[in-house]
């Protein structure tokens, strides 16, 4: 059974710690120039926006009572889904890939019949900011391949990766990641996980 304690960020399954997808990319993206306030701030919006689309597609959402910073932001996601005509079949999935003992949590899954040549499920992350660049397109490949091998719902593959964007100004980038090369990098980066954690533990024992 999958466990996740939202406070630590913290997946467990059968009561055993298992790594996360962003945990496992952590190396690659460095945030440590921003001052840690700043960190700290985007990260509290970025849970906010999250929160509120999640609201928003189970139909709880109250947007009248939206504190004024984020109603730019729901208009975008509004926009969005307007424009791609997206109809999610899943959100805020926790996946966990039995065969490789990682887990993580997919923002959106669904599909989006008015963009031109997106045919069957879209995978999509919302992003506060695209700050990561093509390590984005890792983290993508590691949800994907957990559906795969899960395949939960059981209506297929993802066929298409996406970062969406909800821009603080009313609009949003929809960013596609399709290097095929993307999932045999996070595999590479899961097994430079797995070797640190093993001479680690050595080292502290």
């Amino acid at each position: 059974m999958l466990e996740f304690n939202e406070d630590r960020h913290e997946y467990k399954w059968n009561g055993v710690i298992v790594p996360s997808v962003t945990q496992i990319l952590k190396p690659l993206t460095d945030f440590g120039r921003v001052p840690p306030a700043i960190l700290e701030h985007a990260r509290q919006e970025g849970v906010a926006i999250h929160k509120m689309v999640e609201l928003e597609l189970d139909g709880d959402l109250d947007i009248h009572a939206l504190p004024p910073w984020m109603s730019p932001y729901y208009e975008a996601w509004r926009k969005f889904v307007k424009d791609t005509g997206f109809q999610c079949v899943g959100s805020e999935v926790r996946l966990y890939h039995h065969k490789l003992s990682y887990a993580g949590t997919a923002d959106l899954i669904g599909e989006m019949s008015n963009v031109k040549g997106v045919n069957g499920l879209a995978l999509i992350d919302i992003k506060r900011s695209l700050f990561a660049g093509a390590v984005i397109g890792l983290q993508l490949a590691g949800y994907a391949d957990a559906w795969a091998a899960e395949d939960l719902m059981g209506i297929g593959k993802i066929k298409h990766r996406y970062a969406l964007q909800l821009i603080h100004n009313g609009t949003y980038k929809l960013e596609p990641f399709n290097d095929p090369s993307d999932s045999s990098t996070f595999l590479a980066c899961l097994t430079m996980h797995r070797w640190r954690e093993k001479h680690n533990k050595g080292e502290k024992k």
